[in-house]
């Protein structure tokens, strides 16, 4: 007997174990971090214990999308990036320093933050900090889909062959970017495989 797994349920077991995860960090953030302030877009601030647990989860998720972006795989290293983000800023990955280490292509994505905690000094977290921008809580936009007419079609080369060339994205603009608690990189480093 041969067991056929069909998209549509690696789809649903995949959202699942994607919830689970967020649920983990929540409660990691409510058990640790319970009294940072969070400053939302919308101008409020609360602390993440007051956050409803919606509007946590929607955080969160944030988090996990621009981890993603640095190629973040394991659940320690993303969790990671989701606290510094609660406990000193959201945009701490755009500050000079850490767009350097989080884009270092000569360490593994999932060390990154682990060299990141290690590098930046106090006088960087607390740059970092004063830069707090509570628009980085909010979901980057996902990329589309470049249409047929917006695609340059290659000319063809004398053989007939095509040369592409790709067309490099700009990178988001690098602000200069928040004292890290002490214990805090102990709690980062915590894996989440239990």
């Amino acid at each position: 007997m041969r067991l056929t797994v069909r998209d549509e349920q690696i789809a649903v077991l995949e959202e699942l174990a994607s919830e689970r995860f967020v649920r983990k960090i929540a409660a990691e953030l409510n058990a640790n971090y319970a009294d940072d302030p969070v400053k939302l877009p919308s101008g409020e601030s609360m602390t993440v214990s007051a956050l409803p647990p919606d509007k946590l989860d929607s955080l969160i998720k944030v988090g996990i999308g621009k981890a993603k972006r640095y190629e973040m795989k394991a659940e320690s290293a993303i969790a990671g990036f989701v606290f510094v983000m609660f406990d000193v800023s959201p945009n701490f990955d755009q500050h000079r320093l850490s767009q350097v280490l989080l884009n270092d292509e000569e360490t593994a994505p999932d060390q990154r933050m682990t060299e990141l905690l290690g590098v930046l000094s106090d006088d960087n977290w607390e740059s970092i900090r004063k830069d707090y921008d509570p628009l980085a809580w909010e979901p980057e936009p996902e990329p589309e889909a470049e249409s047929e007419e917006s695609v340059e079609q290659p000319e063809p080369a004398a053989n007939g062959a095509t040369d592409v060339e790709k067309t490099a994205r700009p990178e988001p603009a690098k602000q200069p970017g928040p004292e890290l608690d002490p214990n805090m990189q102990a709690t980062i480093l915590v894996d989440f495989k239990n």
